[in-house]
C-alpha cells in the first residue's frame, strides 16, 4: 500500500477556528503578527577571561533588538558597545559569571481582541498539557556541557530539568534559579563534570502529535466556552469531548512509549518466553 503523502496542516489558525467554531463564532483568515521575545544566547564567560567577553560577533543594536548583559545573574547597564566589541565601565571581577543575550521582541498584532483572547487560551492550553510529561517531549539521560563559568543555563523551551536517576543520585537536587541549573545540596551554581538529565521540553503546537493538537484544542473550547459564551449545557457537551480526546492522547501513550512493568534501562529490552517455541521443536 502507497505512503500518504499529504503534509499535515494543523496549525495555530486552524486551531484557533476550531475553538471558534466550537464556541459558535465565525473563522478568521489570520492571526496577524504574534508577541514573541527572543533571548538568543550570545556568549558568557567569567571576570577572569576576557575573550569571551570581549570579543563577541554579531553584537548590534537596533529598535527591536536589545542587548542584554548580567554579572552573577543580576541584570547590568555597565557596558558600552563599539562594533562587535562589548566593554565593561565597571569590572565584574574575576570569577564573575557573565552572560551575553539579544532580547528581540515582535510587535503584536492579532486580528481582534477576541481572537487574542483565544490565542491566549490556545498557548495556555498547550502549555498546560505538555508540562504533564508525555512520551513526546521527555527525553532521559541527556548529556549537558557546562559552559566556561562551570554554569548550565536553561534554554527558553525546557519545562523541567531532574537529575538522571536521582534516585541512586543522591549527591544532587537540581533546581532551576536566574535561568540556571542551582544544586540545593552543593548550594552552588558550578558543576565540575557534565551532567546527565532528564529533560521535558516545550515544543510549538505545529511540532506535537496529532491526538494532542485535538486534545489541546477540545480544552482550550471548554475553557473558552467557560468564559466568553453564557451556555452551561455547551461546556458539558464540549466536556465529553475533551474526555474522549484524553483517552485518545492516553492510547497514544500507551502504544508509543514502551512500557514495562519490569524497569527496563535505556538501551536494553526484554523477550518473554514465546509459547510457540515449543511448537517449533
Amino acid at each position: 500500500m502507497a505512503i500518504p503523502t499529504t503534509i499535515d496542516t494543523d496549525t495555530e489558525l486552524s486551531a484557533v477556528n476550531s475553538i471558534l467554531g466550537a464556541i459558535g463564532q465565525s473563522p478568521v483568515t489570520t492571526l496577524g503578527a504574534i508577541t514573541e521575545i527572543t533571548g538568543e544566547l550570545l556568549g558568557a564567560g567569567d571576570g577572569s577571561d576576557t575573550t569571551p567577553i570581549a570579543s563577541i560577533a554579531d553584537i548590534s543594536r537596533s529598535a527591536d533588538s536589545e542587548i542584554k548583559v548580567s554579572v552573577d545573574g543580576v541584570e547590568t547597564a555597565a557596558f558600552t558597545i563599539s562594533g562587535n566589541v562589548l566593554t565593561f565601565t565597571s569590572a565584574p571581577g574575576n570569577g564573575a559569571s557573565v552572560r551575553i543575550w539579544r532580547e528581540k521582541e515582535i510587535a503584536n498584532t492579532l486580528a481582534n481582541p477576541e481572537i487574542s483572547f483565544i490565542y491566549n487560551i490556545l498557548t495556555e492550553v498547550n502549555k498546560d498539557v505538555q508540562n504533564e510529561g508525555w512520551v513526546f517531549n521527555k527525553e532521559y539521560n541527556v548529556k549537558i556541557e557546562p559552559d566556561t563559568s562551570k554554569h548550565i543555563s536553561i534554554p527558553a523551551n525546557v519545562l523541567s530539568y531532574d537529575l538522571h536517576r536521582d534516585d541512586e543520585n543522591r549527591d544532587k537536587n537540581l533546581v532551576r534559579r536566574s535561568g540556571k541549573l542551582w544544586d540545593t545540596i552543593g548550594q552552588t551554581f558550578e558543576f565540575d563534570n557534565d551532567a546527565y538529565l532528564d529533560i521535558l521540553w516545550l515544543w510549538p503546537y505545529e511540532d506535537l502529535p496529532s491526538p494532542f493538537k485535538r486534545y489541546i484544542i477540545a480544552r482550550a473550547s471548554v475553557r473558552a466556552a467557560t468564559q466568553l459564551v453564557s451556555n452551561p449545557q455547551l461546556v458539558q457537551l464540549l466536556q465529553i469531548q475533551e474526555a474522549q480526546t484524553r483517552a485518545t492522547c492516553t492510547e497514544y501513550e500507551c502504544q508509543q512509549g514502551d512500557f514495562s512493568y519490569l524497569g527496563l534501562p535505556e538501551k536494553s529490552n526484554y523477550t518473554p518466553y514465546q509459547p510457540y517455541v515449543v511448537l517449533a521443536r
